[in-house]
């Protein structure tokens, strides 16, 4: 098979990152924090193949996370969302050398979510 002209595998022609950050003072010295943030990519071959069924869509994944920070910064207490549209993010491909044509895909993690809790002694 000639590659030529064909782009990298898991190189997508655009990515990137876009984050914001801003915190709220409270009264008593206190914070909170407001994290959001968005990546993204455009299609990309999973794998050196350059067969179909092994060429991922582009993505946008968005990302937010909100900080509670005591006084003096003795503490803090972080909820946080990860891929909050839940989206099919594909960054990976196994190819099944029995089976025609078939590649197994790599997904990323699905929406997560957790809380953080941090202590300075």
């Amino acid at each position: 098979m000639n590659c030529d002209g064909f782009q990298l595998p898991r190189t997508p022609k655009w990515s990137g990152n876009v984050s914001y950050s801003h915190t709220f003072e409270l009264d008593g010295g206190a914070e909170i924090e407001f994290t959001p943030d968005m990546s993204f990519a455009t299609s990309r071959w999973l794998s050196a193949e350059f067969v179909e069924n092994a060429r991922a869509p582009g993505y946008a994944l968005f990302n937010a996370s909100l900080t509670y920070r005591a006084p003096d910064d003795r503490y803090s207490i972080q909820a946080f969302v990860r891929n909050i549209g839940n989206e099919a993010v594909y960054n990976g491909t196994q190819q099944y050398p029995f089976v025609a044509n078939y590649n197994g895909q790599d997904i990323a993690p699905p929406r997560t979510w957790g809380a953080r809790f941090r202590a300075r002694f």
